[in-house]
């Protein structure tokens, strides 16, 4: 039976009513089992069954030309694809010319993609060649809102962010690569695109939980960020339908933030009722008496698993001791829990979330990344949530 691991893509237009349908009687194949009905229906089907999204990387031997030679091949076989399902009326008309511009714009995403990867991988420094990003004619683009597009429009920038753009880079950084990529856009990109490009670039700043995750210190220094980056920028936002909504939606973020429930040194923290190994059901009542060291972890994280040596080193010292290390898996996956325990002789006292406690403790206990630690007196009280500085320092400050 279809699991779920396949991918469904699916095209909605206003005033159509799409229906998607499986049924399980036909195959275990995805492909069999799914059915699409409405206007875009021939659409979803070829977004699904058709429509091949290439993830290629280059290889250490391979140069550049022979990796954009290429994917020019693959992704000229599918707009031959497109070509054909068009002129065959599987597809309308109206949507060939959205979808070649997706296509194409997909192709050199993948071309930029390689120089941070060579440089990450294999330690490639490889220079852009002269008029690199004048390939494509980005004054006259339609469509500027499909990803693709907007992908493609986000790798123009120079080439040392091939090196600095890596995912513990500093939200300096970022802000740099931002300004420098509006930069290199802002002659010539027409006045309509650019005002959604640049309102999308400062709108990363704040989207999803992100200001959540922060101290007040540290949401402070970015709010000043975020509003010396807007108003740098605002000029360039000529649509005040978008400048209105944008505004809107960054002061709503703030006052989420102001608003936000922080679990604070002395309060009584919160209970829960989880699991064990063995299948017992333990309370954070049942460790009164004891200094708890609560490590919420899940076995999707790496550097939660790295940090284990670090966790059982703790458990060891402290031993003799009224400590408690309590680590909390707020993942289900129960099998691998189990396992990781298991091969990292991970110490301490082992519970994970079911049912609807991974989003009652991530609540609770404000958590918004792991590994997230929080260290609790005799008493039941916080002594400190989401700590961040040394787990040891603690332990014996409050023992």
């Amino acid at each position: 039976m279809f699991d779920g691991t396949e991918l469904v893509n699916f095209f909605v237009i206003p005033d159509d009513t799409l229906h998607i349908s499986l049924d399980y009687s036909r195959s275990q194949s995805l492909n069999e089992l799914i059915r699409f009905e409405g206007i875009t229906g021939t659409i979803s089907d070829y977004l699904t069954r058709e429509r091949y999204r290439f993830a290629s990387a280059p290889k250490r031997d391979q140069s550049t030309e022979e990796f954009d030679q290429m994917l020019d091949s693959l992704y000229d076989n599918s707009l031959k694809t497109l070509d054909s399902l068009v002129k065959n009326k599987a597809l309308p008309e109206w949507f060939w010319d959205l979808e070649r511009i997706n296509i194409i714009h997909e192709r050199e995403v993948q071309k930029m993609l390689q120089y941070g990867q060579r440089a990450q991988w294999y330690n490639q420094f490889i220079p852009r060649g002269p008029g690199f990003y004048n390939d494509m004619n980005i004054e006259l683009t339609n469509y500027f809102w499909l990803w693709n597009t907007m992908m493609y429009l986000n790798r123009i920038r120079p080439d040392k962010y091939d090196t600095l753009l890596k995912q513990d880079a500093s939200t300096d950084i970022f802000l740099q690569y931002s300004q420098d990529n509006i930069n290199a856009l802002k002659d010539r990109l027409p006045e309509n695109v650019l005002s959604y490009f640049v309102a999308s670039k400062v709108s990363t700043l704040f989207t999803g939980n992100r200001l959540l995750k922060m101290s007040p210190l540290e949401f402070e220094e970015h709010r000043k960020r975020i509003d010396n980056f807007l108003d740098a920028n605002s000029a360039l936002i000529t649509d005040t339908t978008i400048y209105r909504f944008l505004i809107n939606e960054k002061n709503r973020k703030y006052q989420k933030v102001a608003e936000r429930s922080i679990l604070s040194a002395g309060e009584e923290a919160p209970g829960f009722h989880l699991g064990d190994l063995k299948g017992n059901y333990l309370q954070l009542t049942d460790f009164k008496g004891k200094v708890v060291l609560l490590n919420f972890w899940a076995t999707w994280c790496q550097p939660c698993i790295r940090s284990i040596p670090e966790k059982n080193r703790l458990a060891e010292e402290f031993t003799s001791t009224d400590f408690l290390l309590v680590n909390i898996c707020i993942d289900s996956n129960y099998d691998l829990w189990r396992e990781l325990v298991r091969d990292n002789d991970f110490k301490g006292i082992h519970l994970i979330c079911k049912g609807n406690w991974q989003n009652i403790l991530r609540s609770n206990y404000n958590i918004y990344s792991v590994p997230h630690y929080t260290i609790i007196d005799r008493n039941g009280l916080i002594i400190k949530n989401d700590l961040k500085d040394s787990l040891r320092h603690y332990v014996m400050k409050n023992l």
